[in-house]
């Protein structure tokens, strides 16, 4: 379709084989084919040769699609597990759109709160969640805002980590003398 060489289309496989791997793709125009390169080899002299025979045994002789099969209805679990927690909280004021895909969902704190604070609370109880504002220029706009990932967690650790972001939703209300609480 691209008739001009003006495309370049990047593919990654972290959803269908593993995350932590980083193995993609792209097709790029001749014309940049070089400085892609140079680009790629300033960054990343060379990914593993193990992981990428391992991965291309794992194209060619299809494992991929009994995988994916597999792995849909688990990440659905997740997912599922994780609206159902996530729709709990909405009483503390919280809010998130329910996600078309990927492994992580977005969700909106109360304006009072700030996700370093929620973060560093989080942290402390050993639960791993991640401020907006780092994915984000204008910081001030998204301090109210958390990224949670299920992905890599079990449905069980999803449960508990949610029960223990909503105590330390809580302990940071408490911390201004209920006086945001919604449902107070």
């Amino acid at each position: 379709m691209d008739h001009m060489d003006n495309v370049i289309y990047i593919k990654s496989f972290s959803k269908i084989f593993m995350p932590g791997v980083r193995i993609g793709f792209m097709i790029v125009p001749d014309s940049l084919f070089k400085d892609i390169v140079k680009a790629k080899h300033t960054t990343d002299i060379s990914s593993s040769g193990f992981l990428q025979r391992a991965f291309d045994l794992y194209l060619r002789k299809g494992y991929w699609k009994e995988h994916i099969s597999t792995i849909k209805k688990v990440y659905e679990y997740k997912y599922n597990t994780m609206i159902k927690e996530l729709d709990r909280l909405k009483q503390y004021g919280i809010s998130f759109v329910k996600p078309n895909g990927g492994l992580s969902i977005w969700v909106k704190l109360p304006k009072t709160m700030d996700c370093v604070e929620l973060y560093n609370e989080c942290e402390e109880n050993n639960v791993a969640i991640v401020p907006g504002k780092i994915f984000f220029i204008n910081d001030s706009i998204y301090s109210n805002y958390v990224r949670l990932s299920f992905g890599a967690v079990s449905n069980e650790e999803i449960v508990e980590g949610i029960r223990i972001i909503e105590k330390n939703i809580k302990k940071l209300y408490k911390s201004e003398d209920n006086k945001y609480l919604p449902f107070v």
